[in-house]
């Protein structure tokens, strides 16, 4: 059934992106200033999970080198490397720089400014807001690069200091959440390279496209399950059931990507709230009683948002009158 399981993996990159034309154009225009050995402009990209932020980007980075030799590209992922030091250290590894034993920050940082002065150099950082240093933006943006960040928070950056806010001055770029029939052309995209002809069929992929709730990463994972499990029971193709089975499977695999994403004070908030409905400033009091370094109201109130947005919580009413609860 499954004759090749690469484009199902979270990892691939196809070579056609589809539902993005807009963003991919404002990415490209931002960076193309590289093809002639210009500075490009620093992008901030943002929206929920699932939206194609990461595949976006590192489809744009390959093309670019694609189109001229003399751009070189990187991409990190601050969450598996959320120190200035590795960061750094990844980031130069895909410049072809290695960093040997004892090398400090501070060198480290010395040698990416000396690619970046040698080279067109533009670098991609992602889930940006697990960065711990956030002094590192203020360092690259004044090395002669393009700086992309990414991030499922739409605040990922208003926390940063004056001065590196003015040094970045990123273009912001949304990607919003996919329809249901966008999240069908994806994934029978995927079919199309990843199944025999006839063994994922329409009915089954309608179903994936409304249960992922317009989160790709989801659709595909899904489609993935559906169609092992179909395997092994041996069936001619993925049936509605087997697709349903595995969505009840995966409830409790979007509930730990989700809590992965949390920093320490949505952490706090989320474990705080119980099945009771509550009031965005009675929240906020009883945060401030359990957080020593608590955060202003209003970036609380982002914190809900972006909680809610995951599907950590559920909302009801509006503005004053919100009200808060688990939603997982």
């Amino acid at each position: 059934m499954i004759k090749n399981e690469r484009p199902l993996r979270q990892a691939f990159v196809p070579e056609k992106i589809l539902h993005r034309e807009g963003q991919k154009q404002e990415l490209g225009n931002c960076l193309k200033p590289a093809l002639d050995g210009r500075k490009p402009r620093n992008v901030f990209l943002h929206g929920p999970c699932g939206t194609g932020k990461t595949m976006l980007v590192k489809w744009t980075l390959e093309k670019l080198e694609e189109q001229s030799p003399d751009v070189k590209t990187s991409f990190v992922n601050c969450w598996k490397e959320s120190t200035m030091h590795s960061t750094l250290a990844t980031l130069l590894k895909g410049l072809d720089v290695y960093l040997g034993s004892g090398t400090s920050t501070s060198k480290a940082l010395n040698y990416f400014e000396e690619e970046a002065e040698e080279r067109n150099v533009v670098v991609a950082l992602d889930e940006v807001d697990t960065l711990e240093n956030k002094k590192l933006l203020y360092s690259l943006s004044r090395a002669d690069t393009g700086i992309v960040v990414i991030s499922n928070k739409k605040f990922a950056l208003a926390g940063l200091d004056s001065r590196t806010k003015s040094s970045l001055s990123p273009e912001e770029i949304n990607l919003p959440a996919y329809s249901k029939d966008e999240i069908f052309d994806i994934i029978k995209e995927r079919t199309k390279y990843a199944f025999v002809s006839g063994t994922a069929p329409n009915p089954a992929l309608r179903l994936i496209s409304r249960l992922s709730k317009g989160d790709a990463r989801i659709a595909i994972e899904a489609l993935r399950r559906s169609g092992m499990e179909s395997e092994q029971r041996e069936k001619e193709k993925v049936t509605e059931d087997i697709v349903k089975q595995e969505f009840k499977k995966m409830k409790y695999l979007r509930k730990s990507e989700a809590l992965k994403q949390l920093n320490d004070h949505e952490k706090t908030i989320y474990e705080m709230i119980n099945d009771k409905w509550m009031k965005g400033p009675e929240m906020y009091d009883k945060y401030r009683e359990k957080q020593e370094n608590a955060i202003g109201e209003r970036s609380f109130r982002n914190y809900l948002s972006h909680l809610a947005d995951l599907g950590l919580l559920e909302t009801k009413g509006k503005k004053s009158t919100k009200k808060y609860r688990k939603g997982v």
